[in-house]
Protein backbone atom coordinates (compact mmCIF):
# COMPACT_ATOMS: atom_id res chain seq x y z
CA UNK A 1 0.00 0.00 0.00
CA UNK A 2 2.74 2.45 0.91
CA UNK A 3 4.54 2.04 -2.42
CA UNK A 4 1.32 2.53 -4.38
CA UNK A 5 0.43 5.82 -2.69
CA UNK A 6 4.03 7.02 -2.73
CA UNK A 7 3.95 6.62 -6.52
CA UNK A 8 0.56 8.39 -6.81
CA UNK A 9 1.94 11.24 -4.68
CA UNK A 10 5.05 11.44 -6.86
CA UNK A 11 2.94 11.62 -10.04
CA UNK A 12 0.66 14.26 -8.52
CA UNK A 13 3.68 16.32 -7.47
CA UNK A 14 5.18 16.02 -10.95
CA UNK A 15 1.86 16.98 -12.54
CA UNK A 16 1.57 20.08 -10.33
CA UNK A 17 5.21 21.12 -10.73
CA UNK A 18 5.95 20.34 -14.37
CA UNK A 19 2.94 19.54 -16.55
CA UNK A 20 5.12 19.23 -19.68
CA UNK A 21 7.31 16.53 -18.08
CA UNK A 22 4.21 14.75 -16.79
CA UNK A 23 2.58 14.80 -20.25
CA UNK A 24 5.77 13.52 -21.86
CA UNK A 25 5.85 10.62 -19.39
CA UNK A 26 2.12 9.96 -19.90
CA UNK A 27 2.73 9.38 -23.62
CA UNK A 28 4.44 6.13 -22.66
CA UNK A 29 1.30 4.81 -20.97
CA UNK A 30 -1.56 3.07 -22.71
CA UNK A 31 -4.96 4.75 -23.01
CA UNK A 32 -6.50 2.69 -20.20
CA UNK A 33 -3.52 3.29 -17.92
CA UNK A 34 -3.74 7.06 -18.56
CA UNK A 35 -7.45 7.01 -17.63
CA UNK A 36 -6.77 5.08 -14.43
CA UNK A 37 -3.88 7.33 -13.39
CA UNK A 38 -5.90 10.48 -14.15
CA UNK A 39 -8.78 9.16 -12.03
CA UNK A 40 -6.40 8.42 -9.13
CA UNK A 41 -4.81 11.85 -9.31
CA UNK A 42 -8.26 13.44 -9.15
CA UNK A 43 -9.57 11.16 -6.39
CA UNK A 44 -6.68 11.41 -3.94
CA UNK A 45 -4.81 14.24 -2.32
CA UNK A 46 -2.03 14.13 0.23
CA UNK A 47 -1.41 16.19 3.34
CA UNK A 48 1.82 16.20 5.29
CA UNK A 49 0.96 15.79 8.98
CA UNK A 50 4.51 16.34 10.22
CA UNK A 51 6.65 13.89 12.16
CA UNK A 52 7.11 11.78 9.00
CA UNK A 53 3.39 11.10 8.59
CA UNK A 54 1.10 11.69 5.59
CA UNK A 55 -2.65 11.32 5.29
CA UNK A 56 -4.16 10.21 1.97
CA UNK A 57 -7.44 12.05 1.47
CA UNK A 58 -10.15 10.85 -0.89
CA UNK A 59 -12.69 13.37 -2.08
CA UNK A 60 -16.12 11.89 -1.52
CA UNK A 61 -19.54 13.46 -1.04
CA UNK A 62 -17.93 16.89 -1.00
CA UNK A 63 -15.46 16.19 1.80
CA UNK A 64 -11.86 15.01 1.86
CA UNK A 65 -12.01 11.75 3.80
CA UNK A 66 -8.85 10.52 5.57
CA UNK A 67 -8.71 7.07 3.93
CA UNK A 68 -5.10 6.04 4.58
CA UNK A 69 -2.36 6.99 6.99
CA UNK A 70 1.22 6.65 5.75
CA UNK A 71 4.31 6.42 7.92
CA UNK A 72 7.01 7.82 5.65
CA UNK A 73 9.82 6.83 8.03
CA UNK A 74 8.78 3.16 8.31
CA UNK A 75 7.46 3.05 4.70
CA UNK A 76 4.18 1.53 5.90
CA UNK A 77 0.54 2.46 5.63
CA UNK A 78 -2.82 1.59 7.18
CA UNK A 79 -6.42 2.01 6.11
CA UNK A 80 -7.87 4.56 8.52
CA UNK A 81 -11.34 4.72 6.96
CA UNK A 82 -12.92 2.31 4.47
CA UNK A 83 -14.71 3.38 1.30
CA UNK A 84 -18.05 3.18 3.16
CA UNK A 85 -16.76 5.82 5.63
CA UNK A 86 -16.30 3.54 8.64
CA UNK A 87 -13.31 4.12 10.89
CA UNK A 88 -11.04 1.08 10.71
CA UNK A 89 -8.66 1.64 13.61
CA UNK A 90 -11.23 2.73 16.20
CA UNK A 91 -13.01 0.18 18.39
CA UNK A 92 -16.14 0.75 20.49
CA UNK A 93 -14.03 0.57 23.66
CA UNK A 94 -12.01 3.54 22.30
CA UNK A 95 -15.00 5.83 22.92
CA UNK A 96 -15.68 7.54 26.25
CA UNK A 97 -19.41 6.79 26.34
CA UNK A 98 -19.89 8.62 29.66
CA UNK A 99 -18.87 11.89 28.00
CA UNK A 100 -21.77 11.44 25.54
CA UNK A 101 -24.45 11.03 28.20
CA UNK A 102 -27.57 13.01 27.30
CA UNK A 103 -26.77 13.32 23.58
CA UNK A 104 -29.50 12.39 21.08
CA UNK A 105 -29.86 8.69 20.25
CA UNK A 106 -29.07 9.30 16.57
CA UNK A 107 -25.68 10.72 17.55
CA UNK A 108 -24.97 7.74 19.82
CA UNK A 109 -25.98 5.41 16.98
CA UNK A 110 -23.54 7.11 14.60
CA UNK A 111 -20.72 6.52 17.09
CA UNK A 112 -21.74 2.88 17.60
CA UNK A 113 -21.43 2.23 13.87
CA UNK A 114 -18.03 4.02 13.79
CA UNK A 115 -19.38 6.13 10.93
CA UNK A 116 -17.15 8.79 9.44
CA UNK A 117 -19.85 10.04 7.08
CA UNK A 118 -19.50 13.58 8.40
CA UNK A 119 -16.10 15.31 8.48
CA UNK A 120 -13.18 13.59 10.20
CA UNK A 121 -9.90 15.50 10.58
CA UNK A 122 -6.50 14.15 11.55
CA UNK A 123 -4.41 17.06 12.79
CA UNK A 124 -0.62 17.26 12.71
CA UNK A 125 1.54 14.61 14.34
CA UNK A 126 3.77 15.65 17.22
CA UNK A 127 5.82 13.27 19.36
CA UNK A 128 4.14 10.30 17.64
CA UNK A 129 0.53 11.33 18.34
CA UNK A 130 -2.16 13.17 16.39
CA UNK A 131 -5.47 14.60 17.46
CA UNK A 132 -8.50 13.30 15.53
CA UNK A 133 -11.67 15.37 15.38
CA UNK A 134 -14.61 13.11 14.50
CA UNK A 135 -17.89 14.83 13.66
CA UNK A 136 -20.92 12.74 14.61
CA UNK A 137 -23.49 15.45 13.95
CA UNK A 138 -22.73 18.61 11.95
CA UNK A 139 -23.92 22.14 12.53
CA UNK A 140 -26.50 23.70 10.22
CA UNK A 141 -23.93 24.97 7.72
CA UNK A 142 -23.39 21.35 6.61
CA UNK A 143 -26.87 21.31 5.05
CA UNK A 144 -26.62 24.75 3.44
CA UNK A 145 -26.49 25.18 -0.34
CA UNK A 146 -24.37 27.83 -2.07
CA UNK A 147 -27.15 30.42 -1.60
CA UNK A 148 -27.47 29.79 2.14
CA UNK A 149 -30.76 27.93 1.88
CA UNK A 150 -31.40 24.74 3.77
CA UNK A 151 -29.28 25.76 6.74
CA UNK A 152 -30.70 23.77 9.59
CA UNK A 153 -29.26 22.05 12.56
CA UNK A 154 -28.85 18.30 12.56
CA UNK A 155 -30.14 15.93 15.22
CA UNK A 156 -31.83 18.12 17.84
CA UNK A 157 -29.72 21.09 16.72
CA UNK A 158 -26.58 19.87 18.46
CA UNK A 159 -23.18 19.89 16.75
CA UNK A 160 -21.27 16.92 18.13
CA UNK A 161 -17.55 16.34 17.63
CA UNK A 162 -15.52 13.77 19.48
CA UNK A 163 -11.83 14.31 20.05
CA UNK A 164 -9.37 11.46 20.45
CA UNK A 165 -5.69 10.76 19.81
CA UNK A 166 -4.01 8.14 17.64
CA UNK A 167 -0.44 6.94 17.26
CA UNK A 168 1.56 6.35 14.07
CA UNK A 169 -0.27 3.05 13.45
CA UNK A 170 -3.70 4.62 13.88
CA UNK A 171 -4.19 2.98 17.27
CA UNK A 172 -6.23 5.06 19.69
CA UNK A 173 -4.03 6.21 22.58
CA UNK A 174 -6.56 8.56 24.19
CA UNK A 175 -10.26 7.73 24.01
CA UNK A 176 -12.64 9.75 21.87
CA UNK A 177 -14.64 12.09 24.12
CA UNK A 178 -17.30 14.74 23.73
CA UNK A 179 -16.36 18.06 25.32
CA UNK A 180 -19.56 19.98 24.37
Amino acid sequence: MYEFFAEVARLKELYNADKAAYQKMALEWGVEERKNIKAMLQAYSFRNLGDGMTVVLQNSIGWDKPRFLLDDMQKTGIEFMDDSFHLQTVELEDINWKSMKGLPEGVISTAKTLSGYYPVLITKFERGWAEVIWTLNPDGMYYMDEDGFGMEAGEDGVEVKLIGYIDRKGIVVKKFSYYG
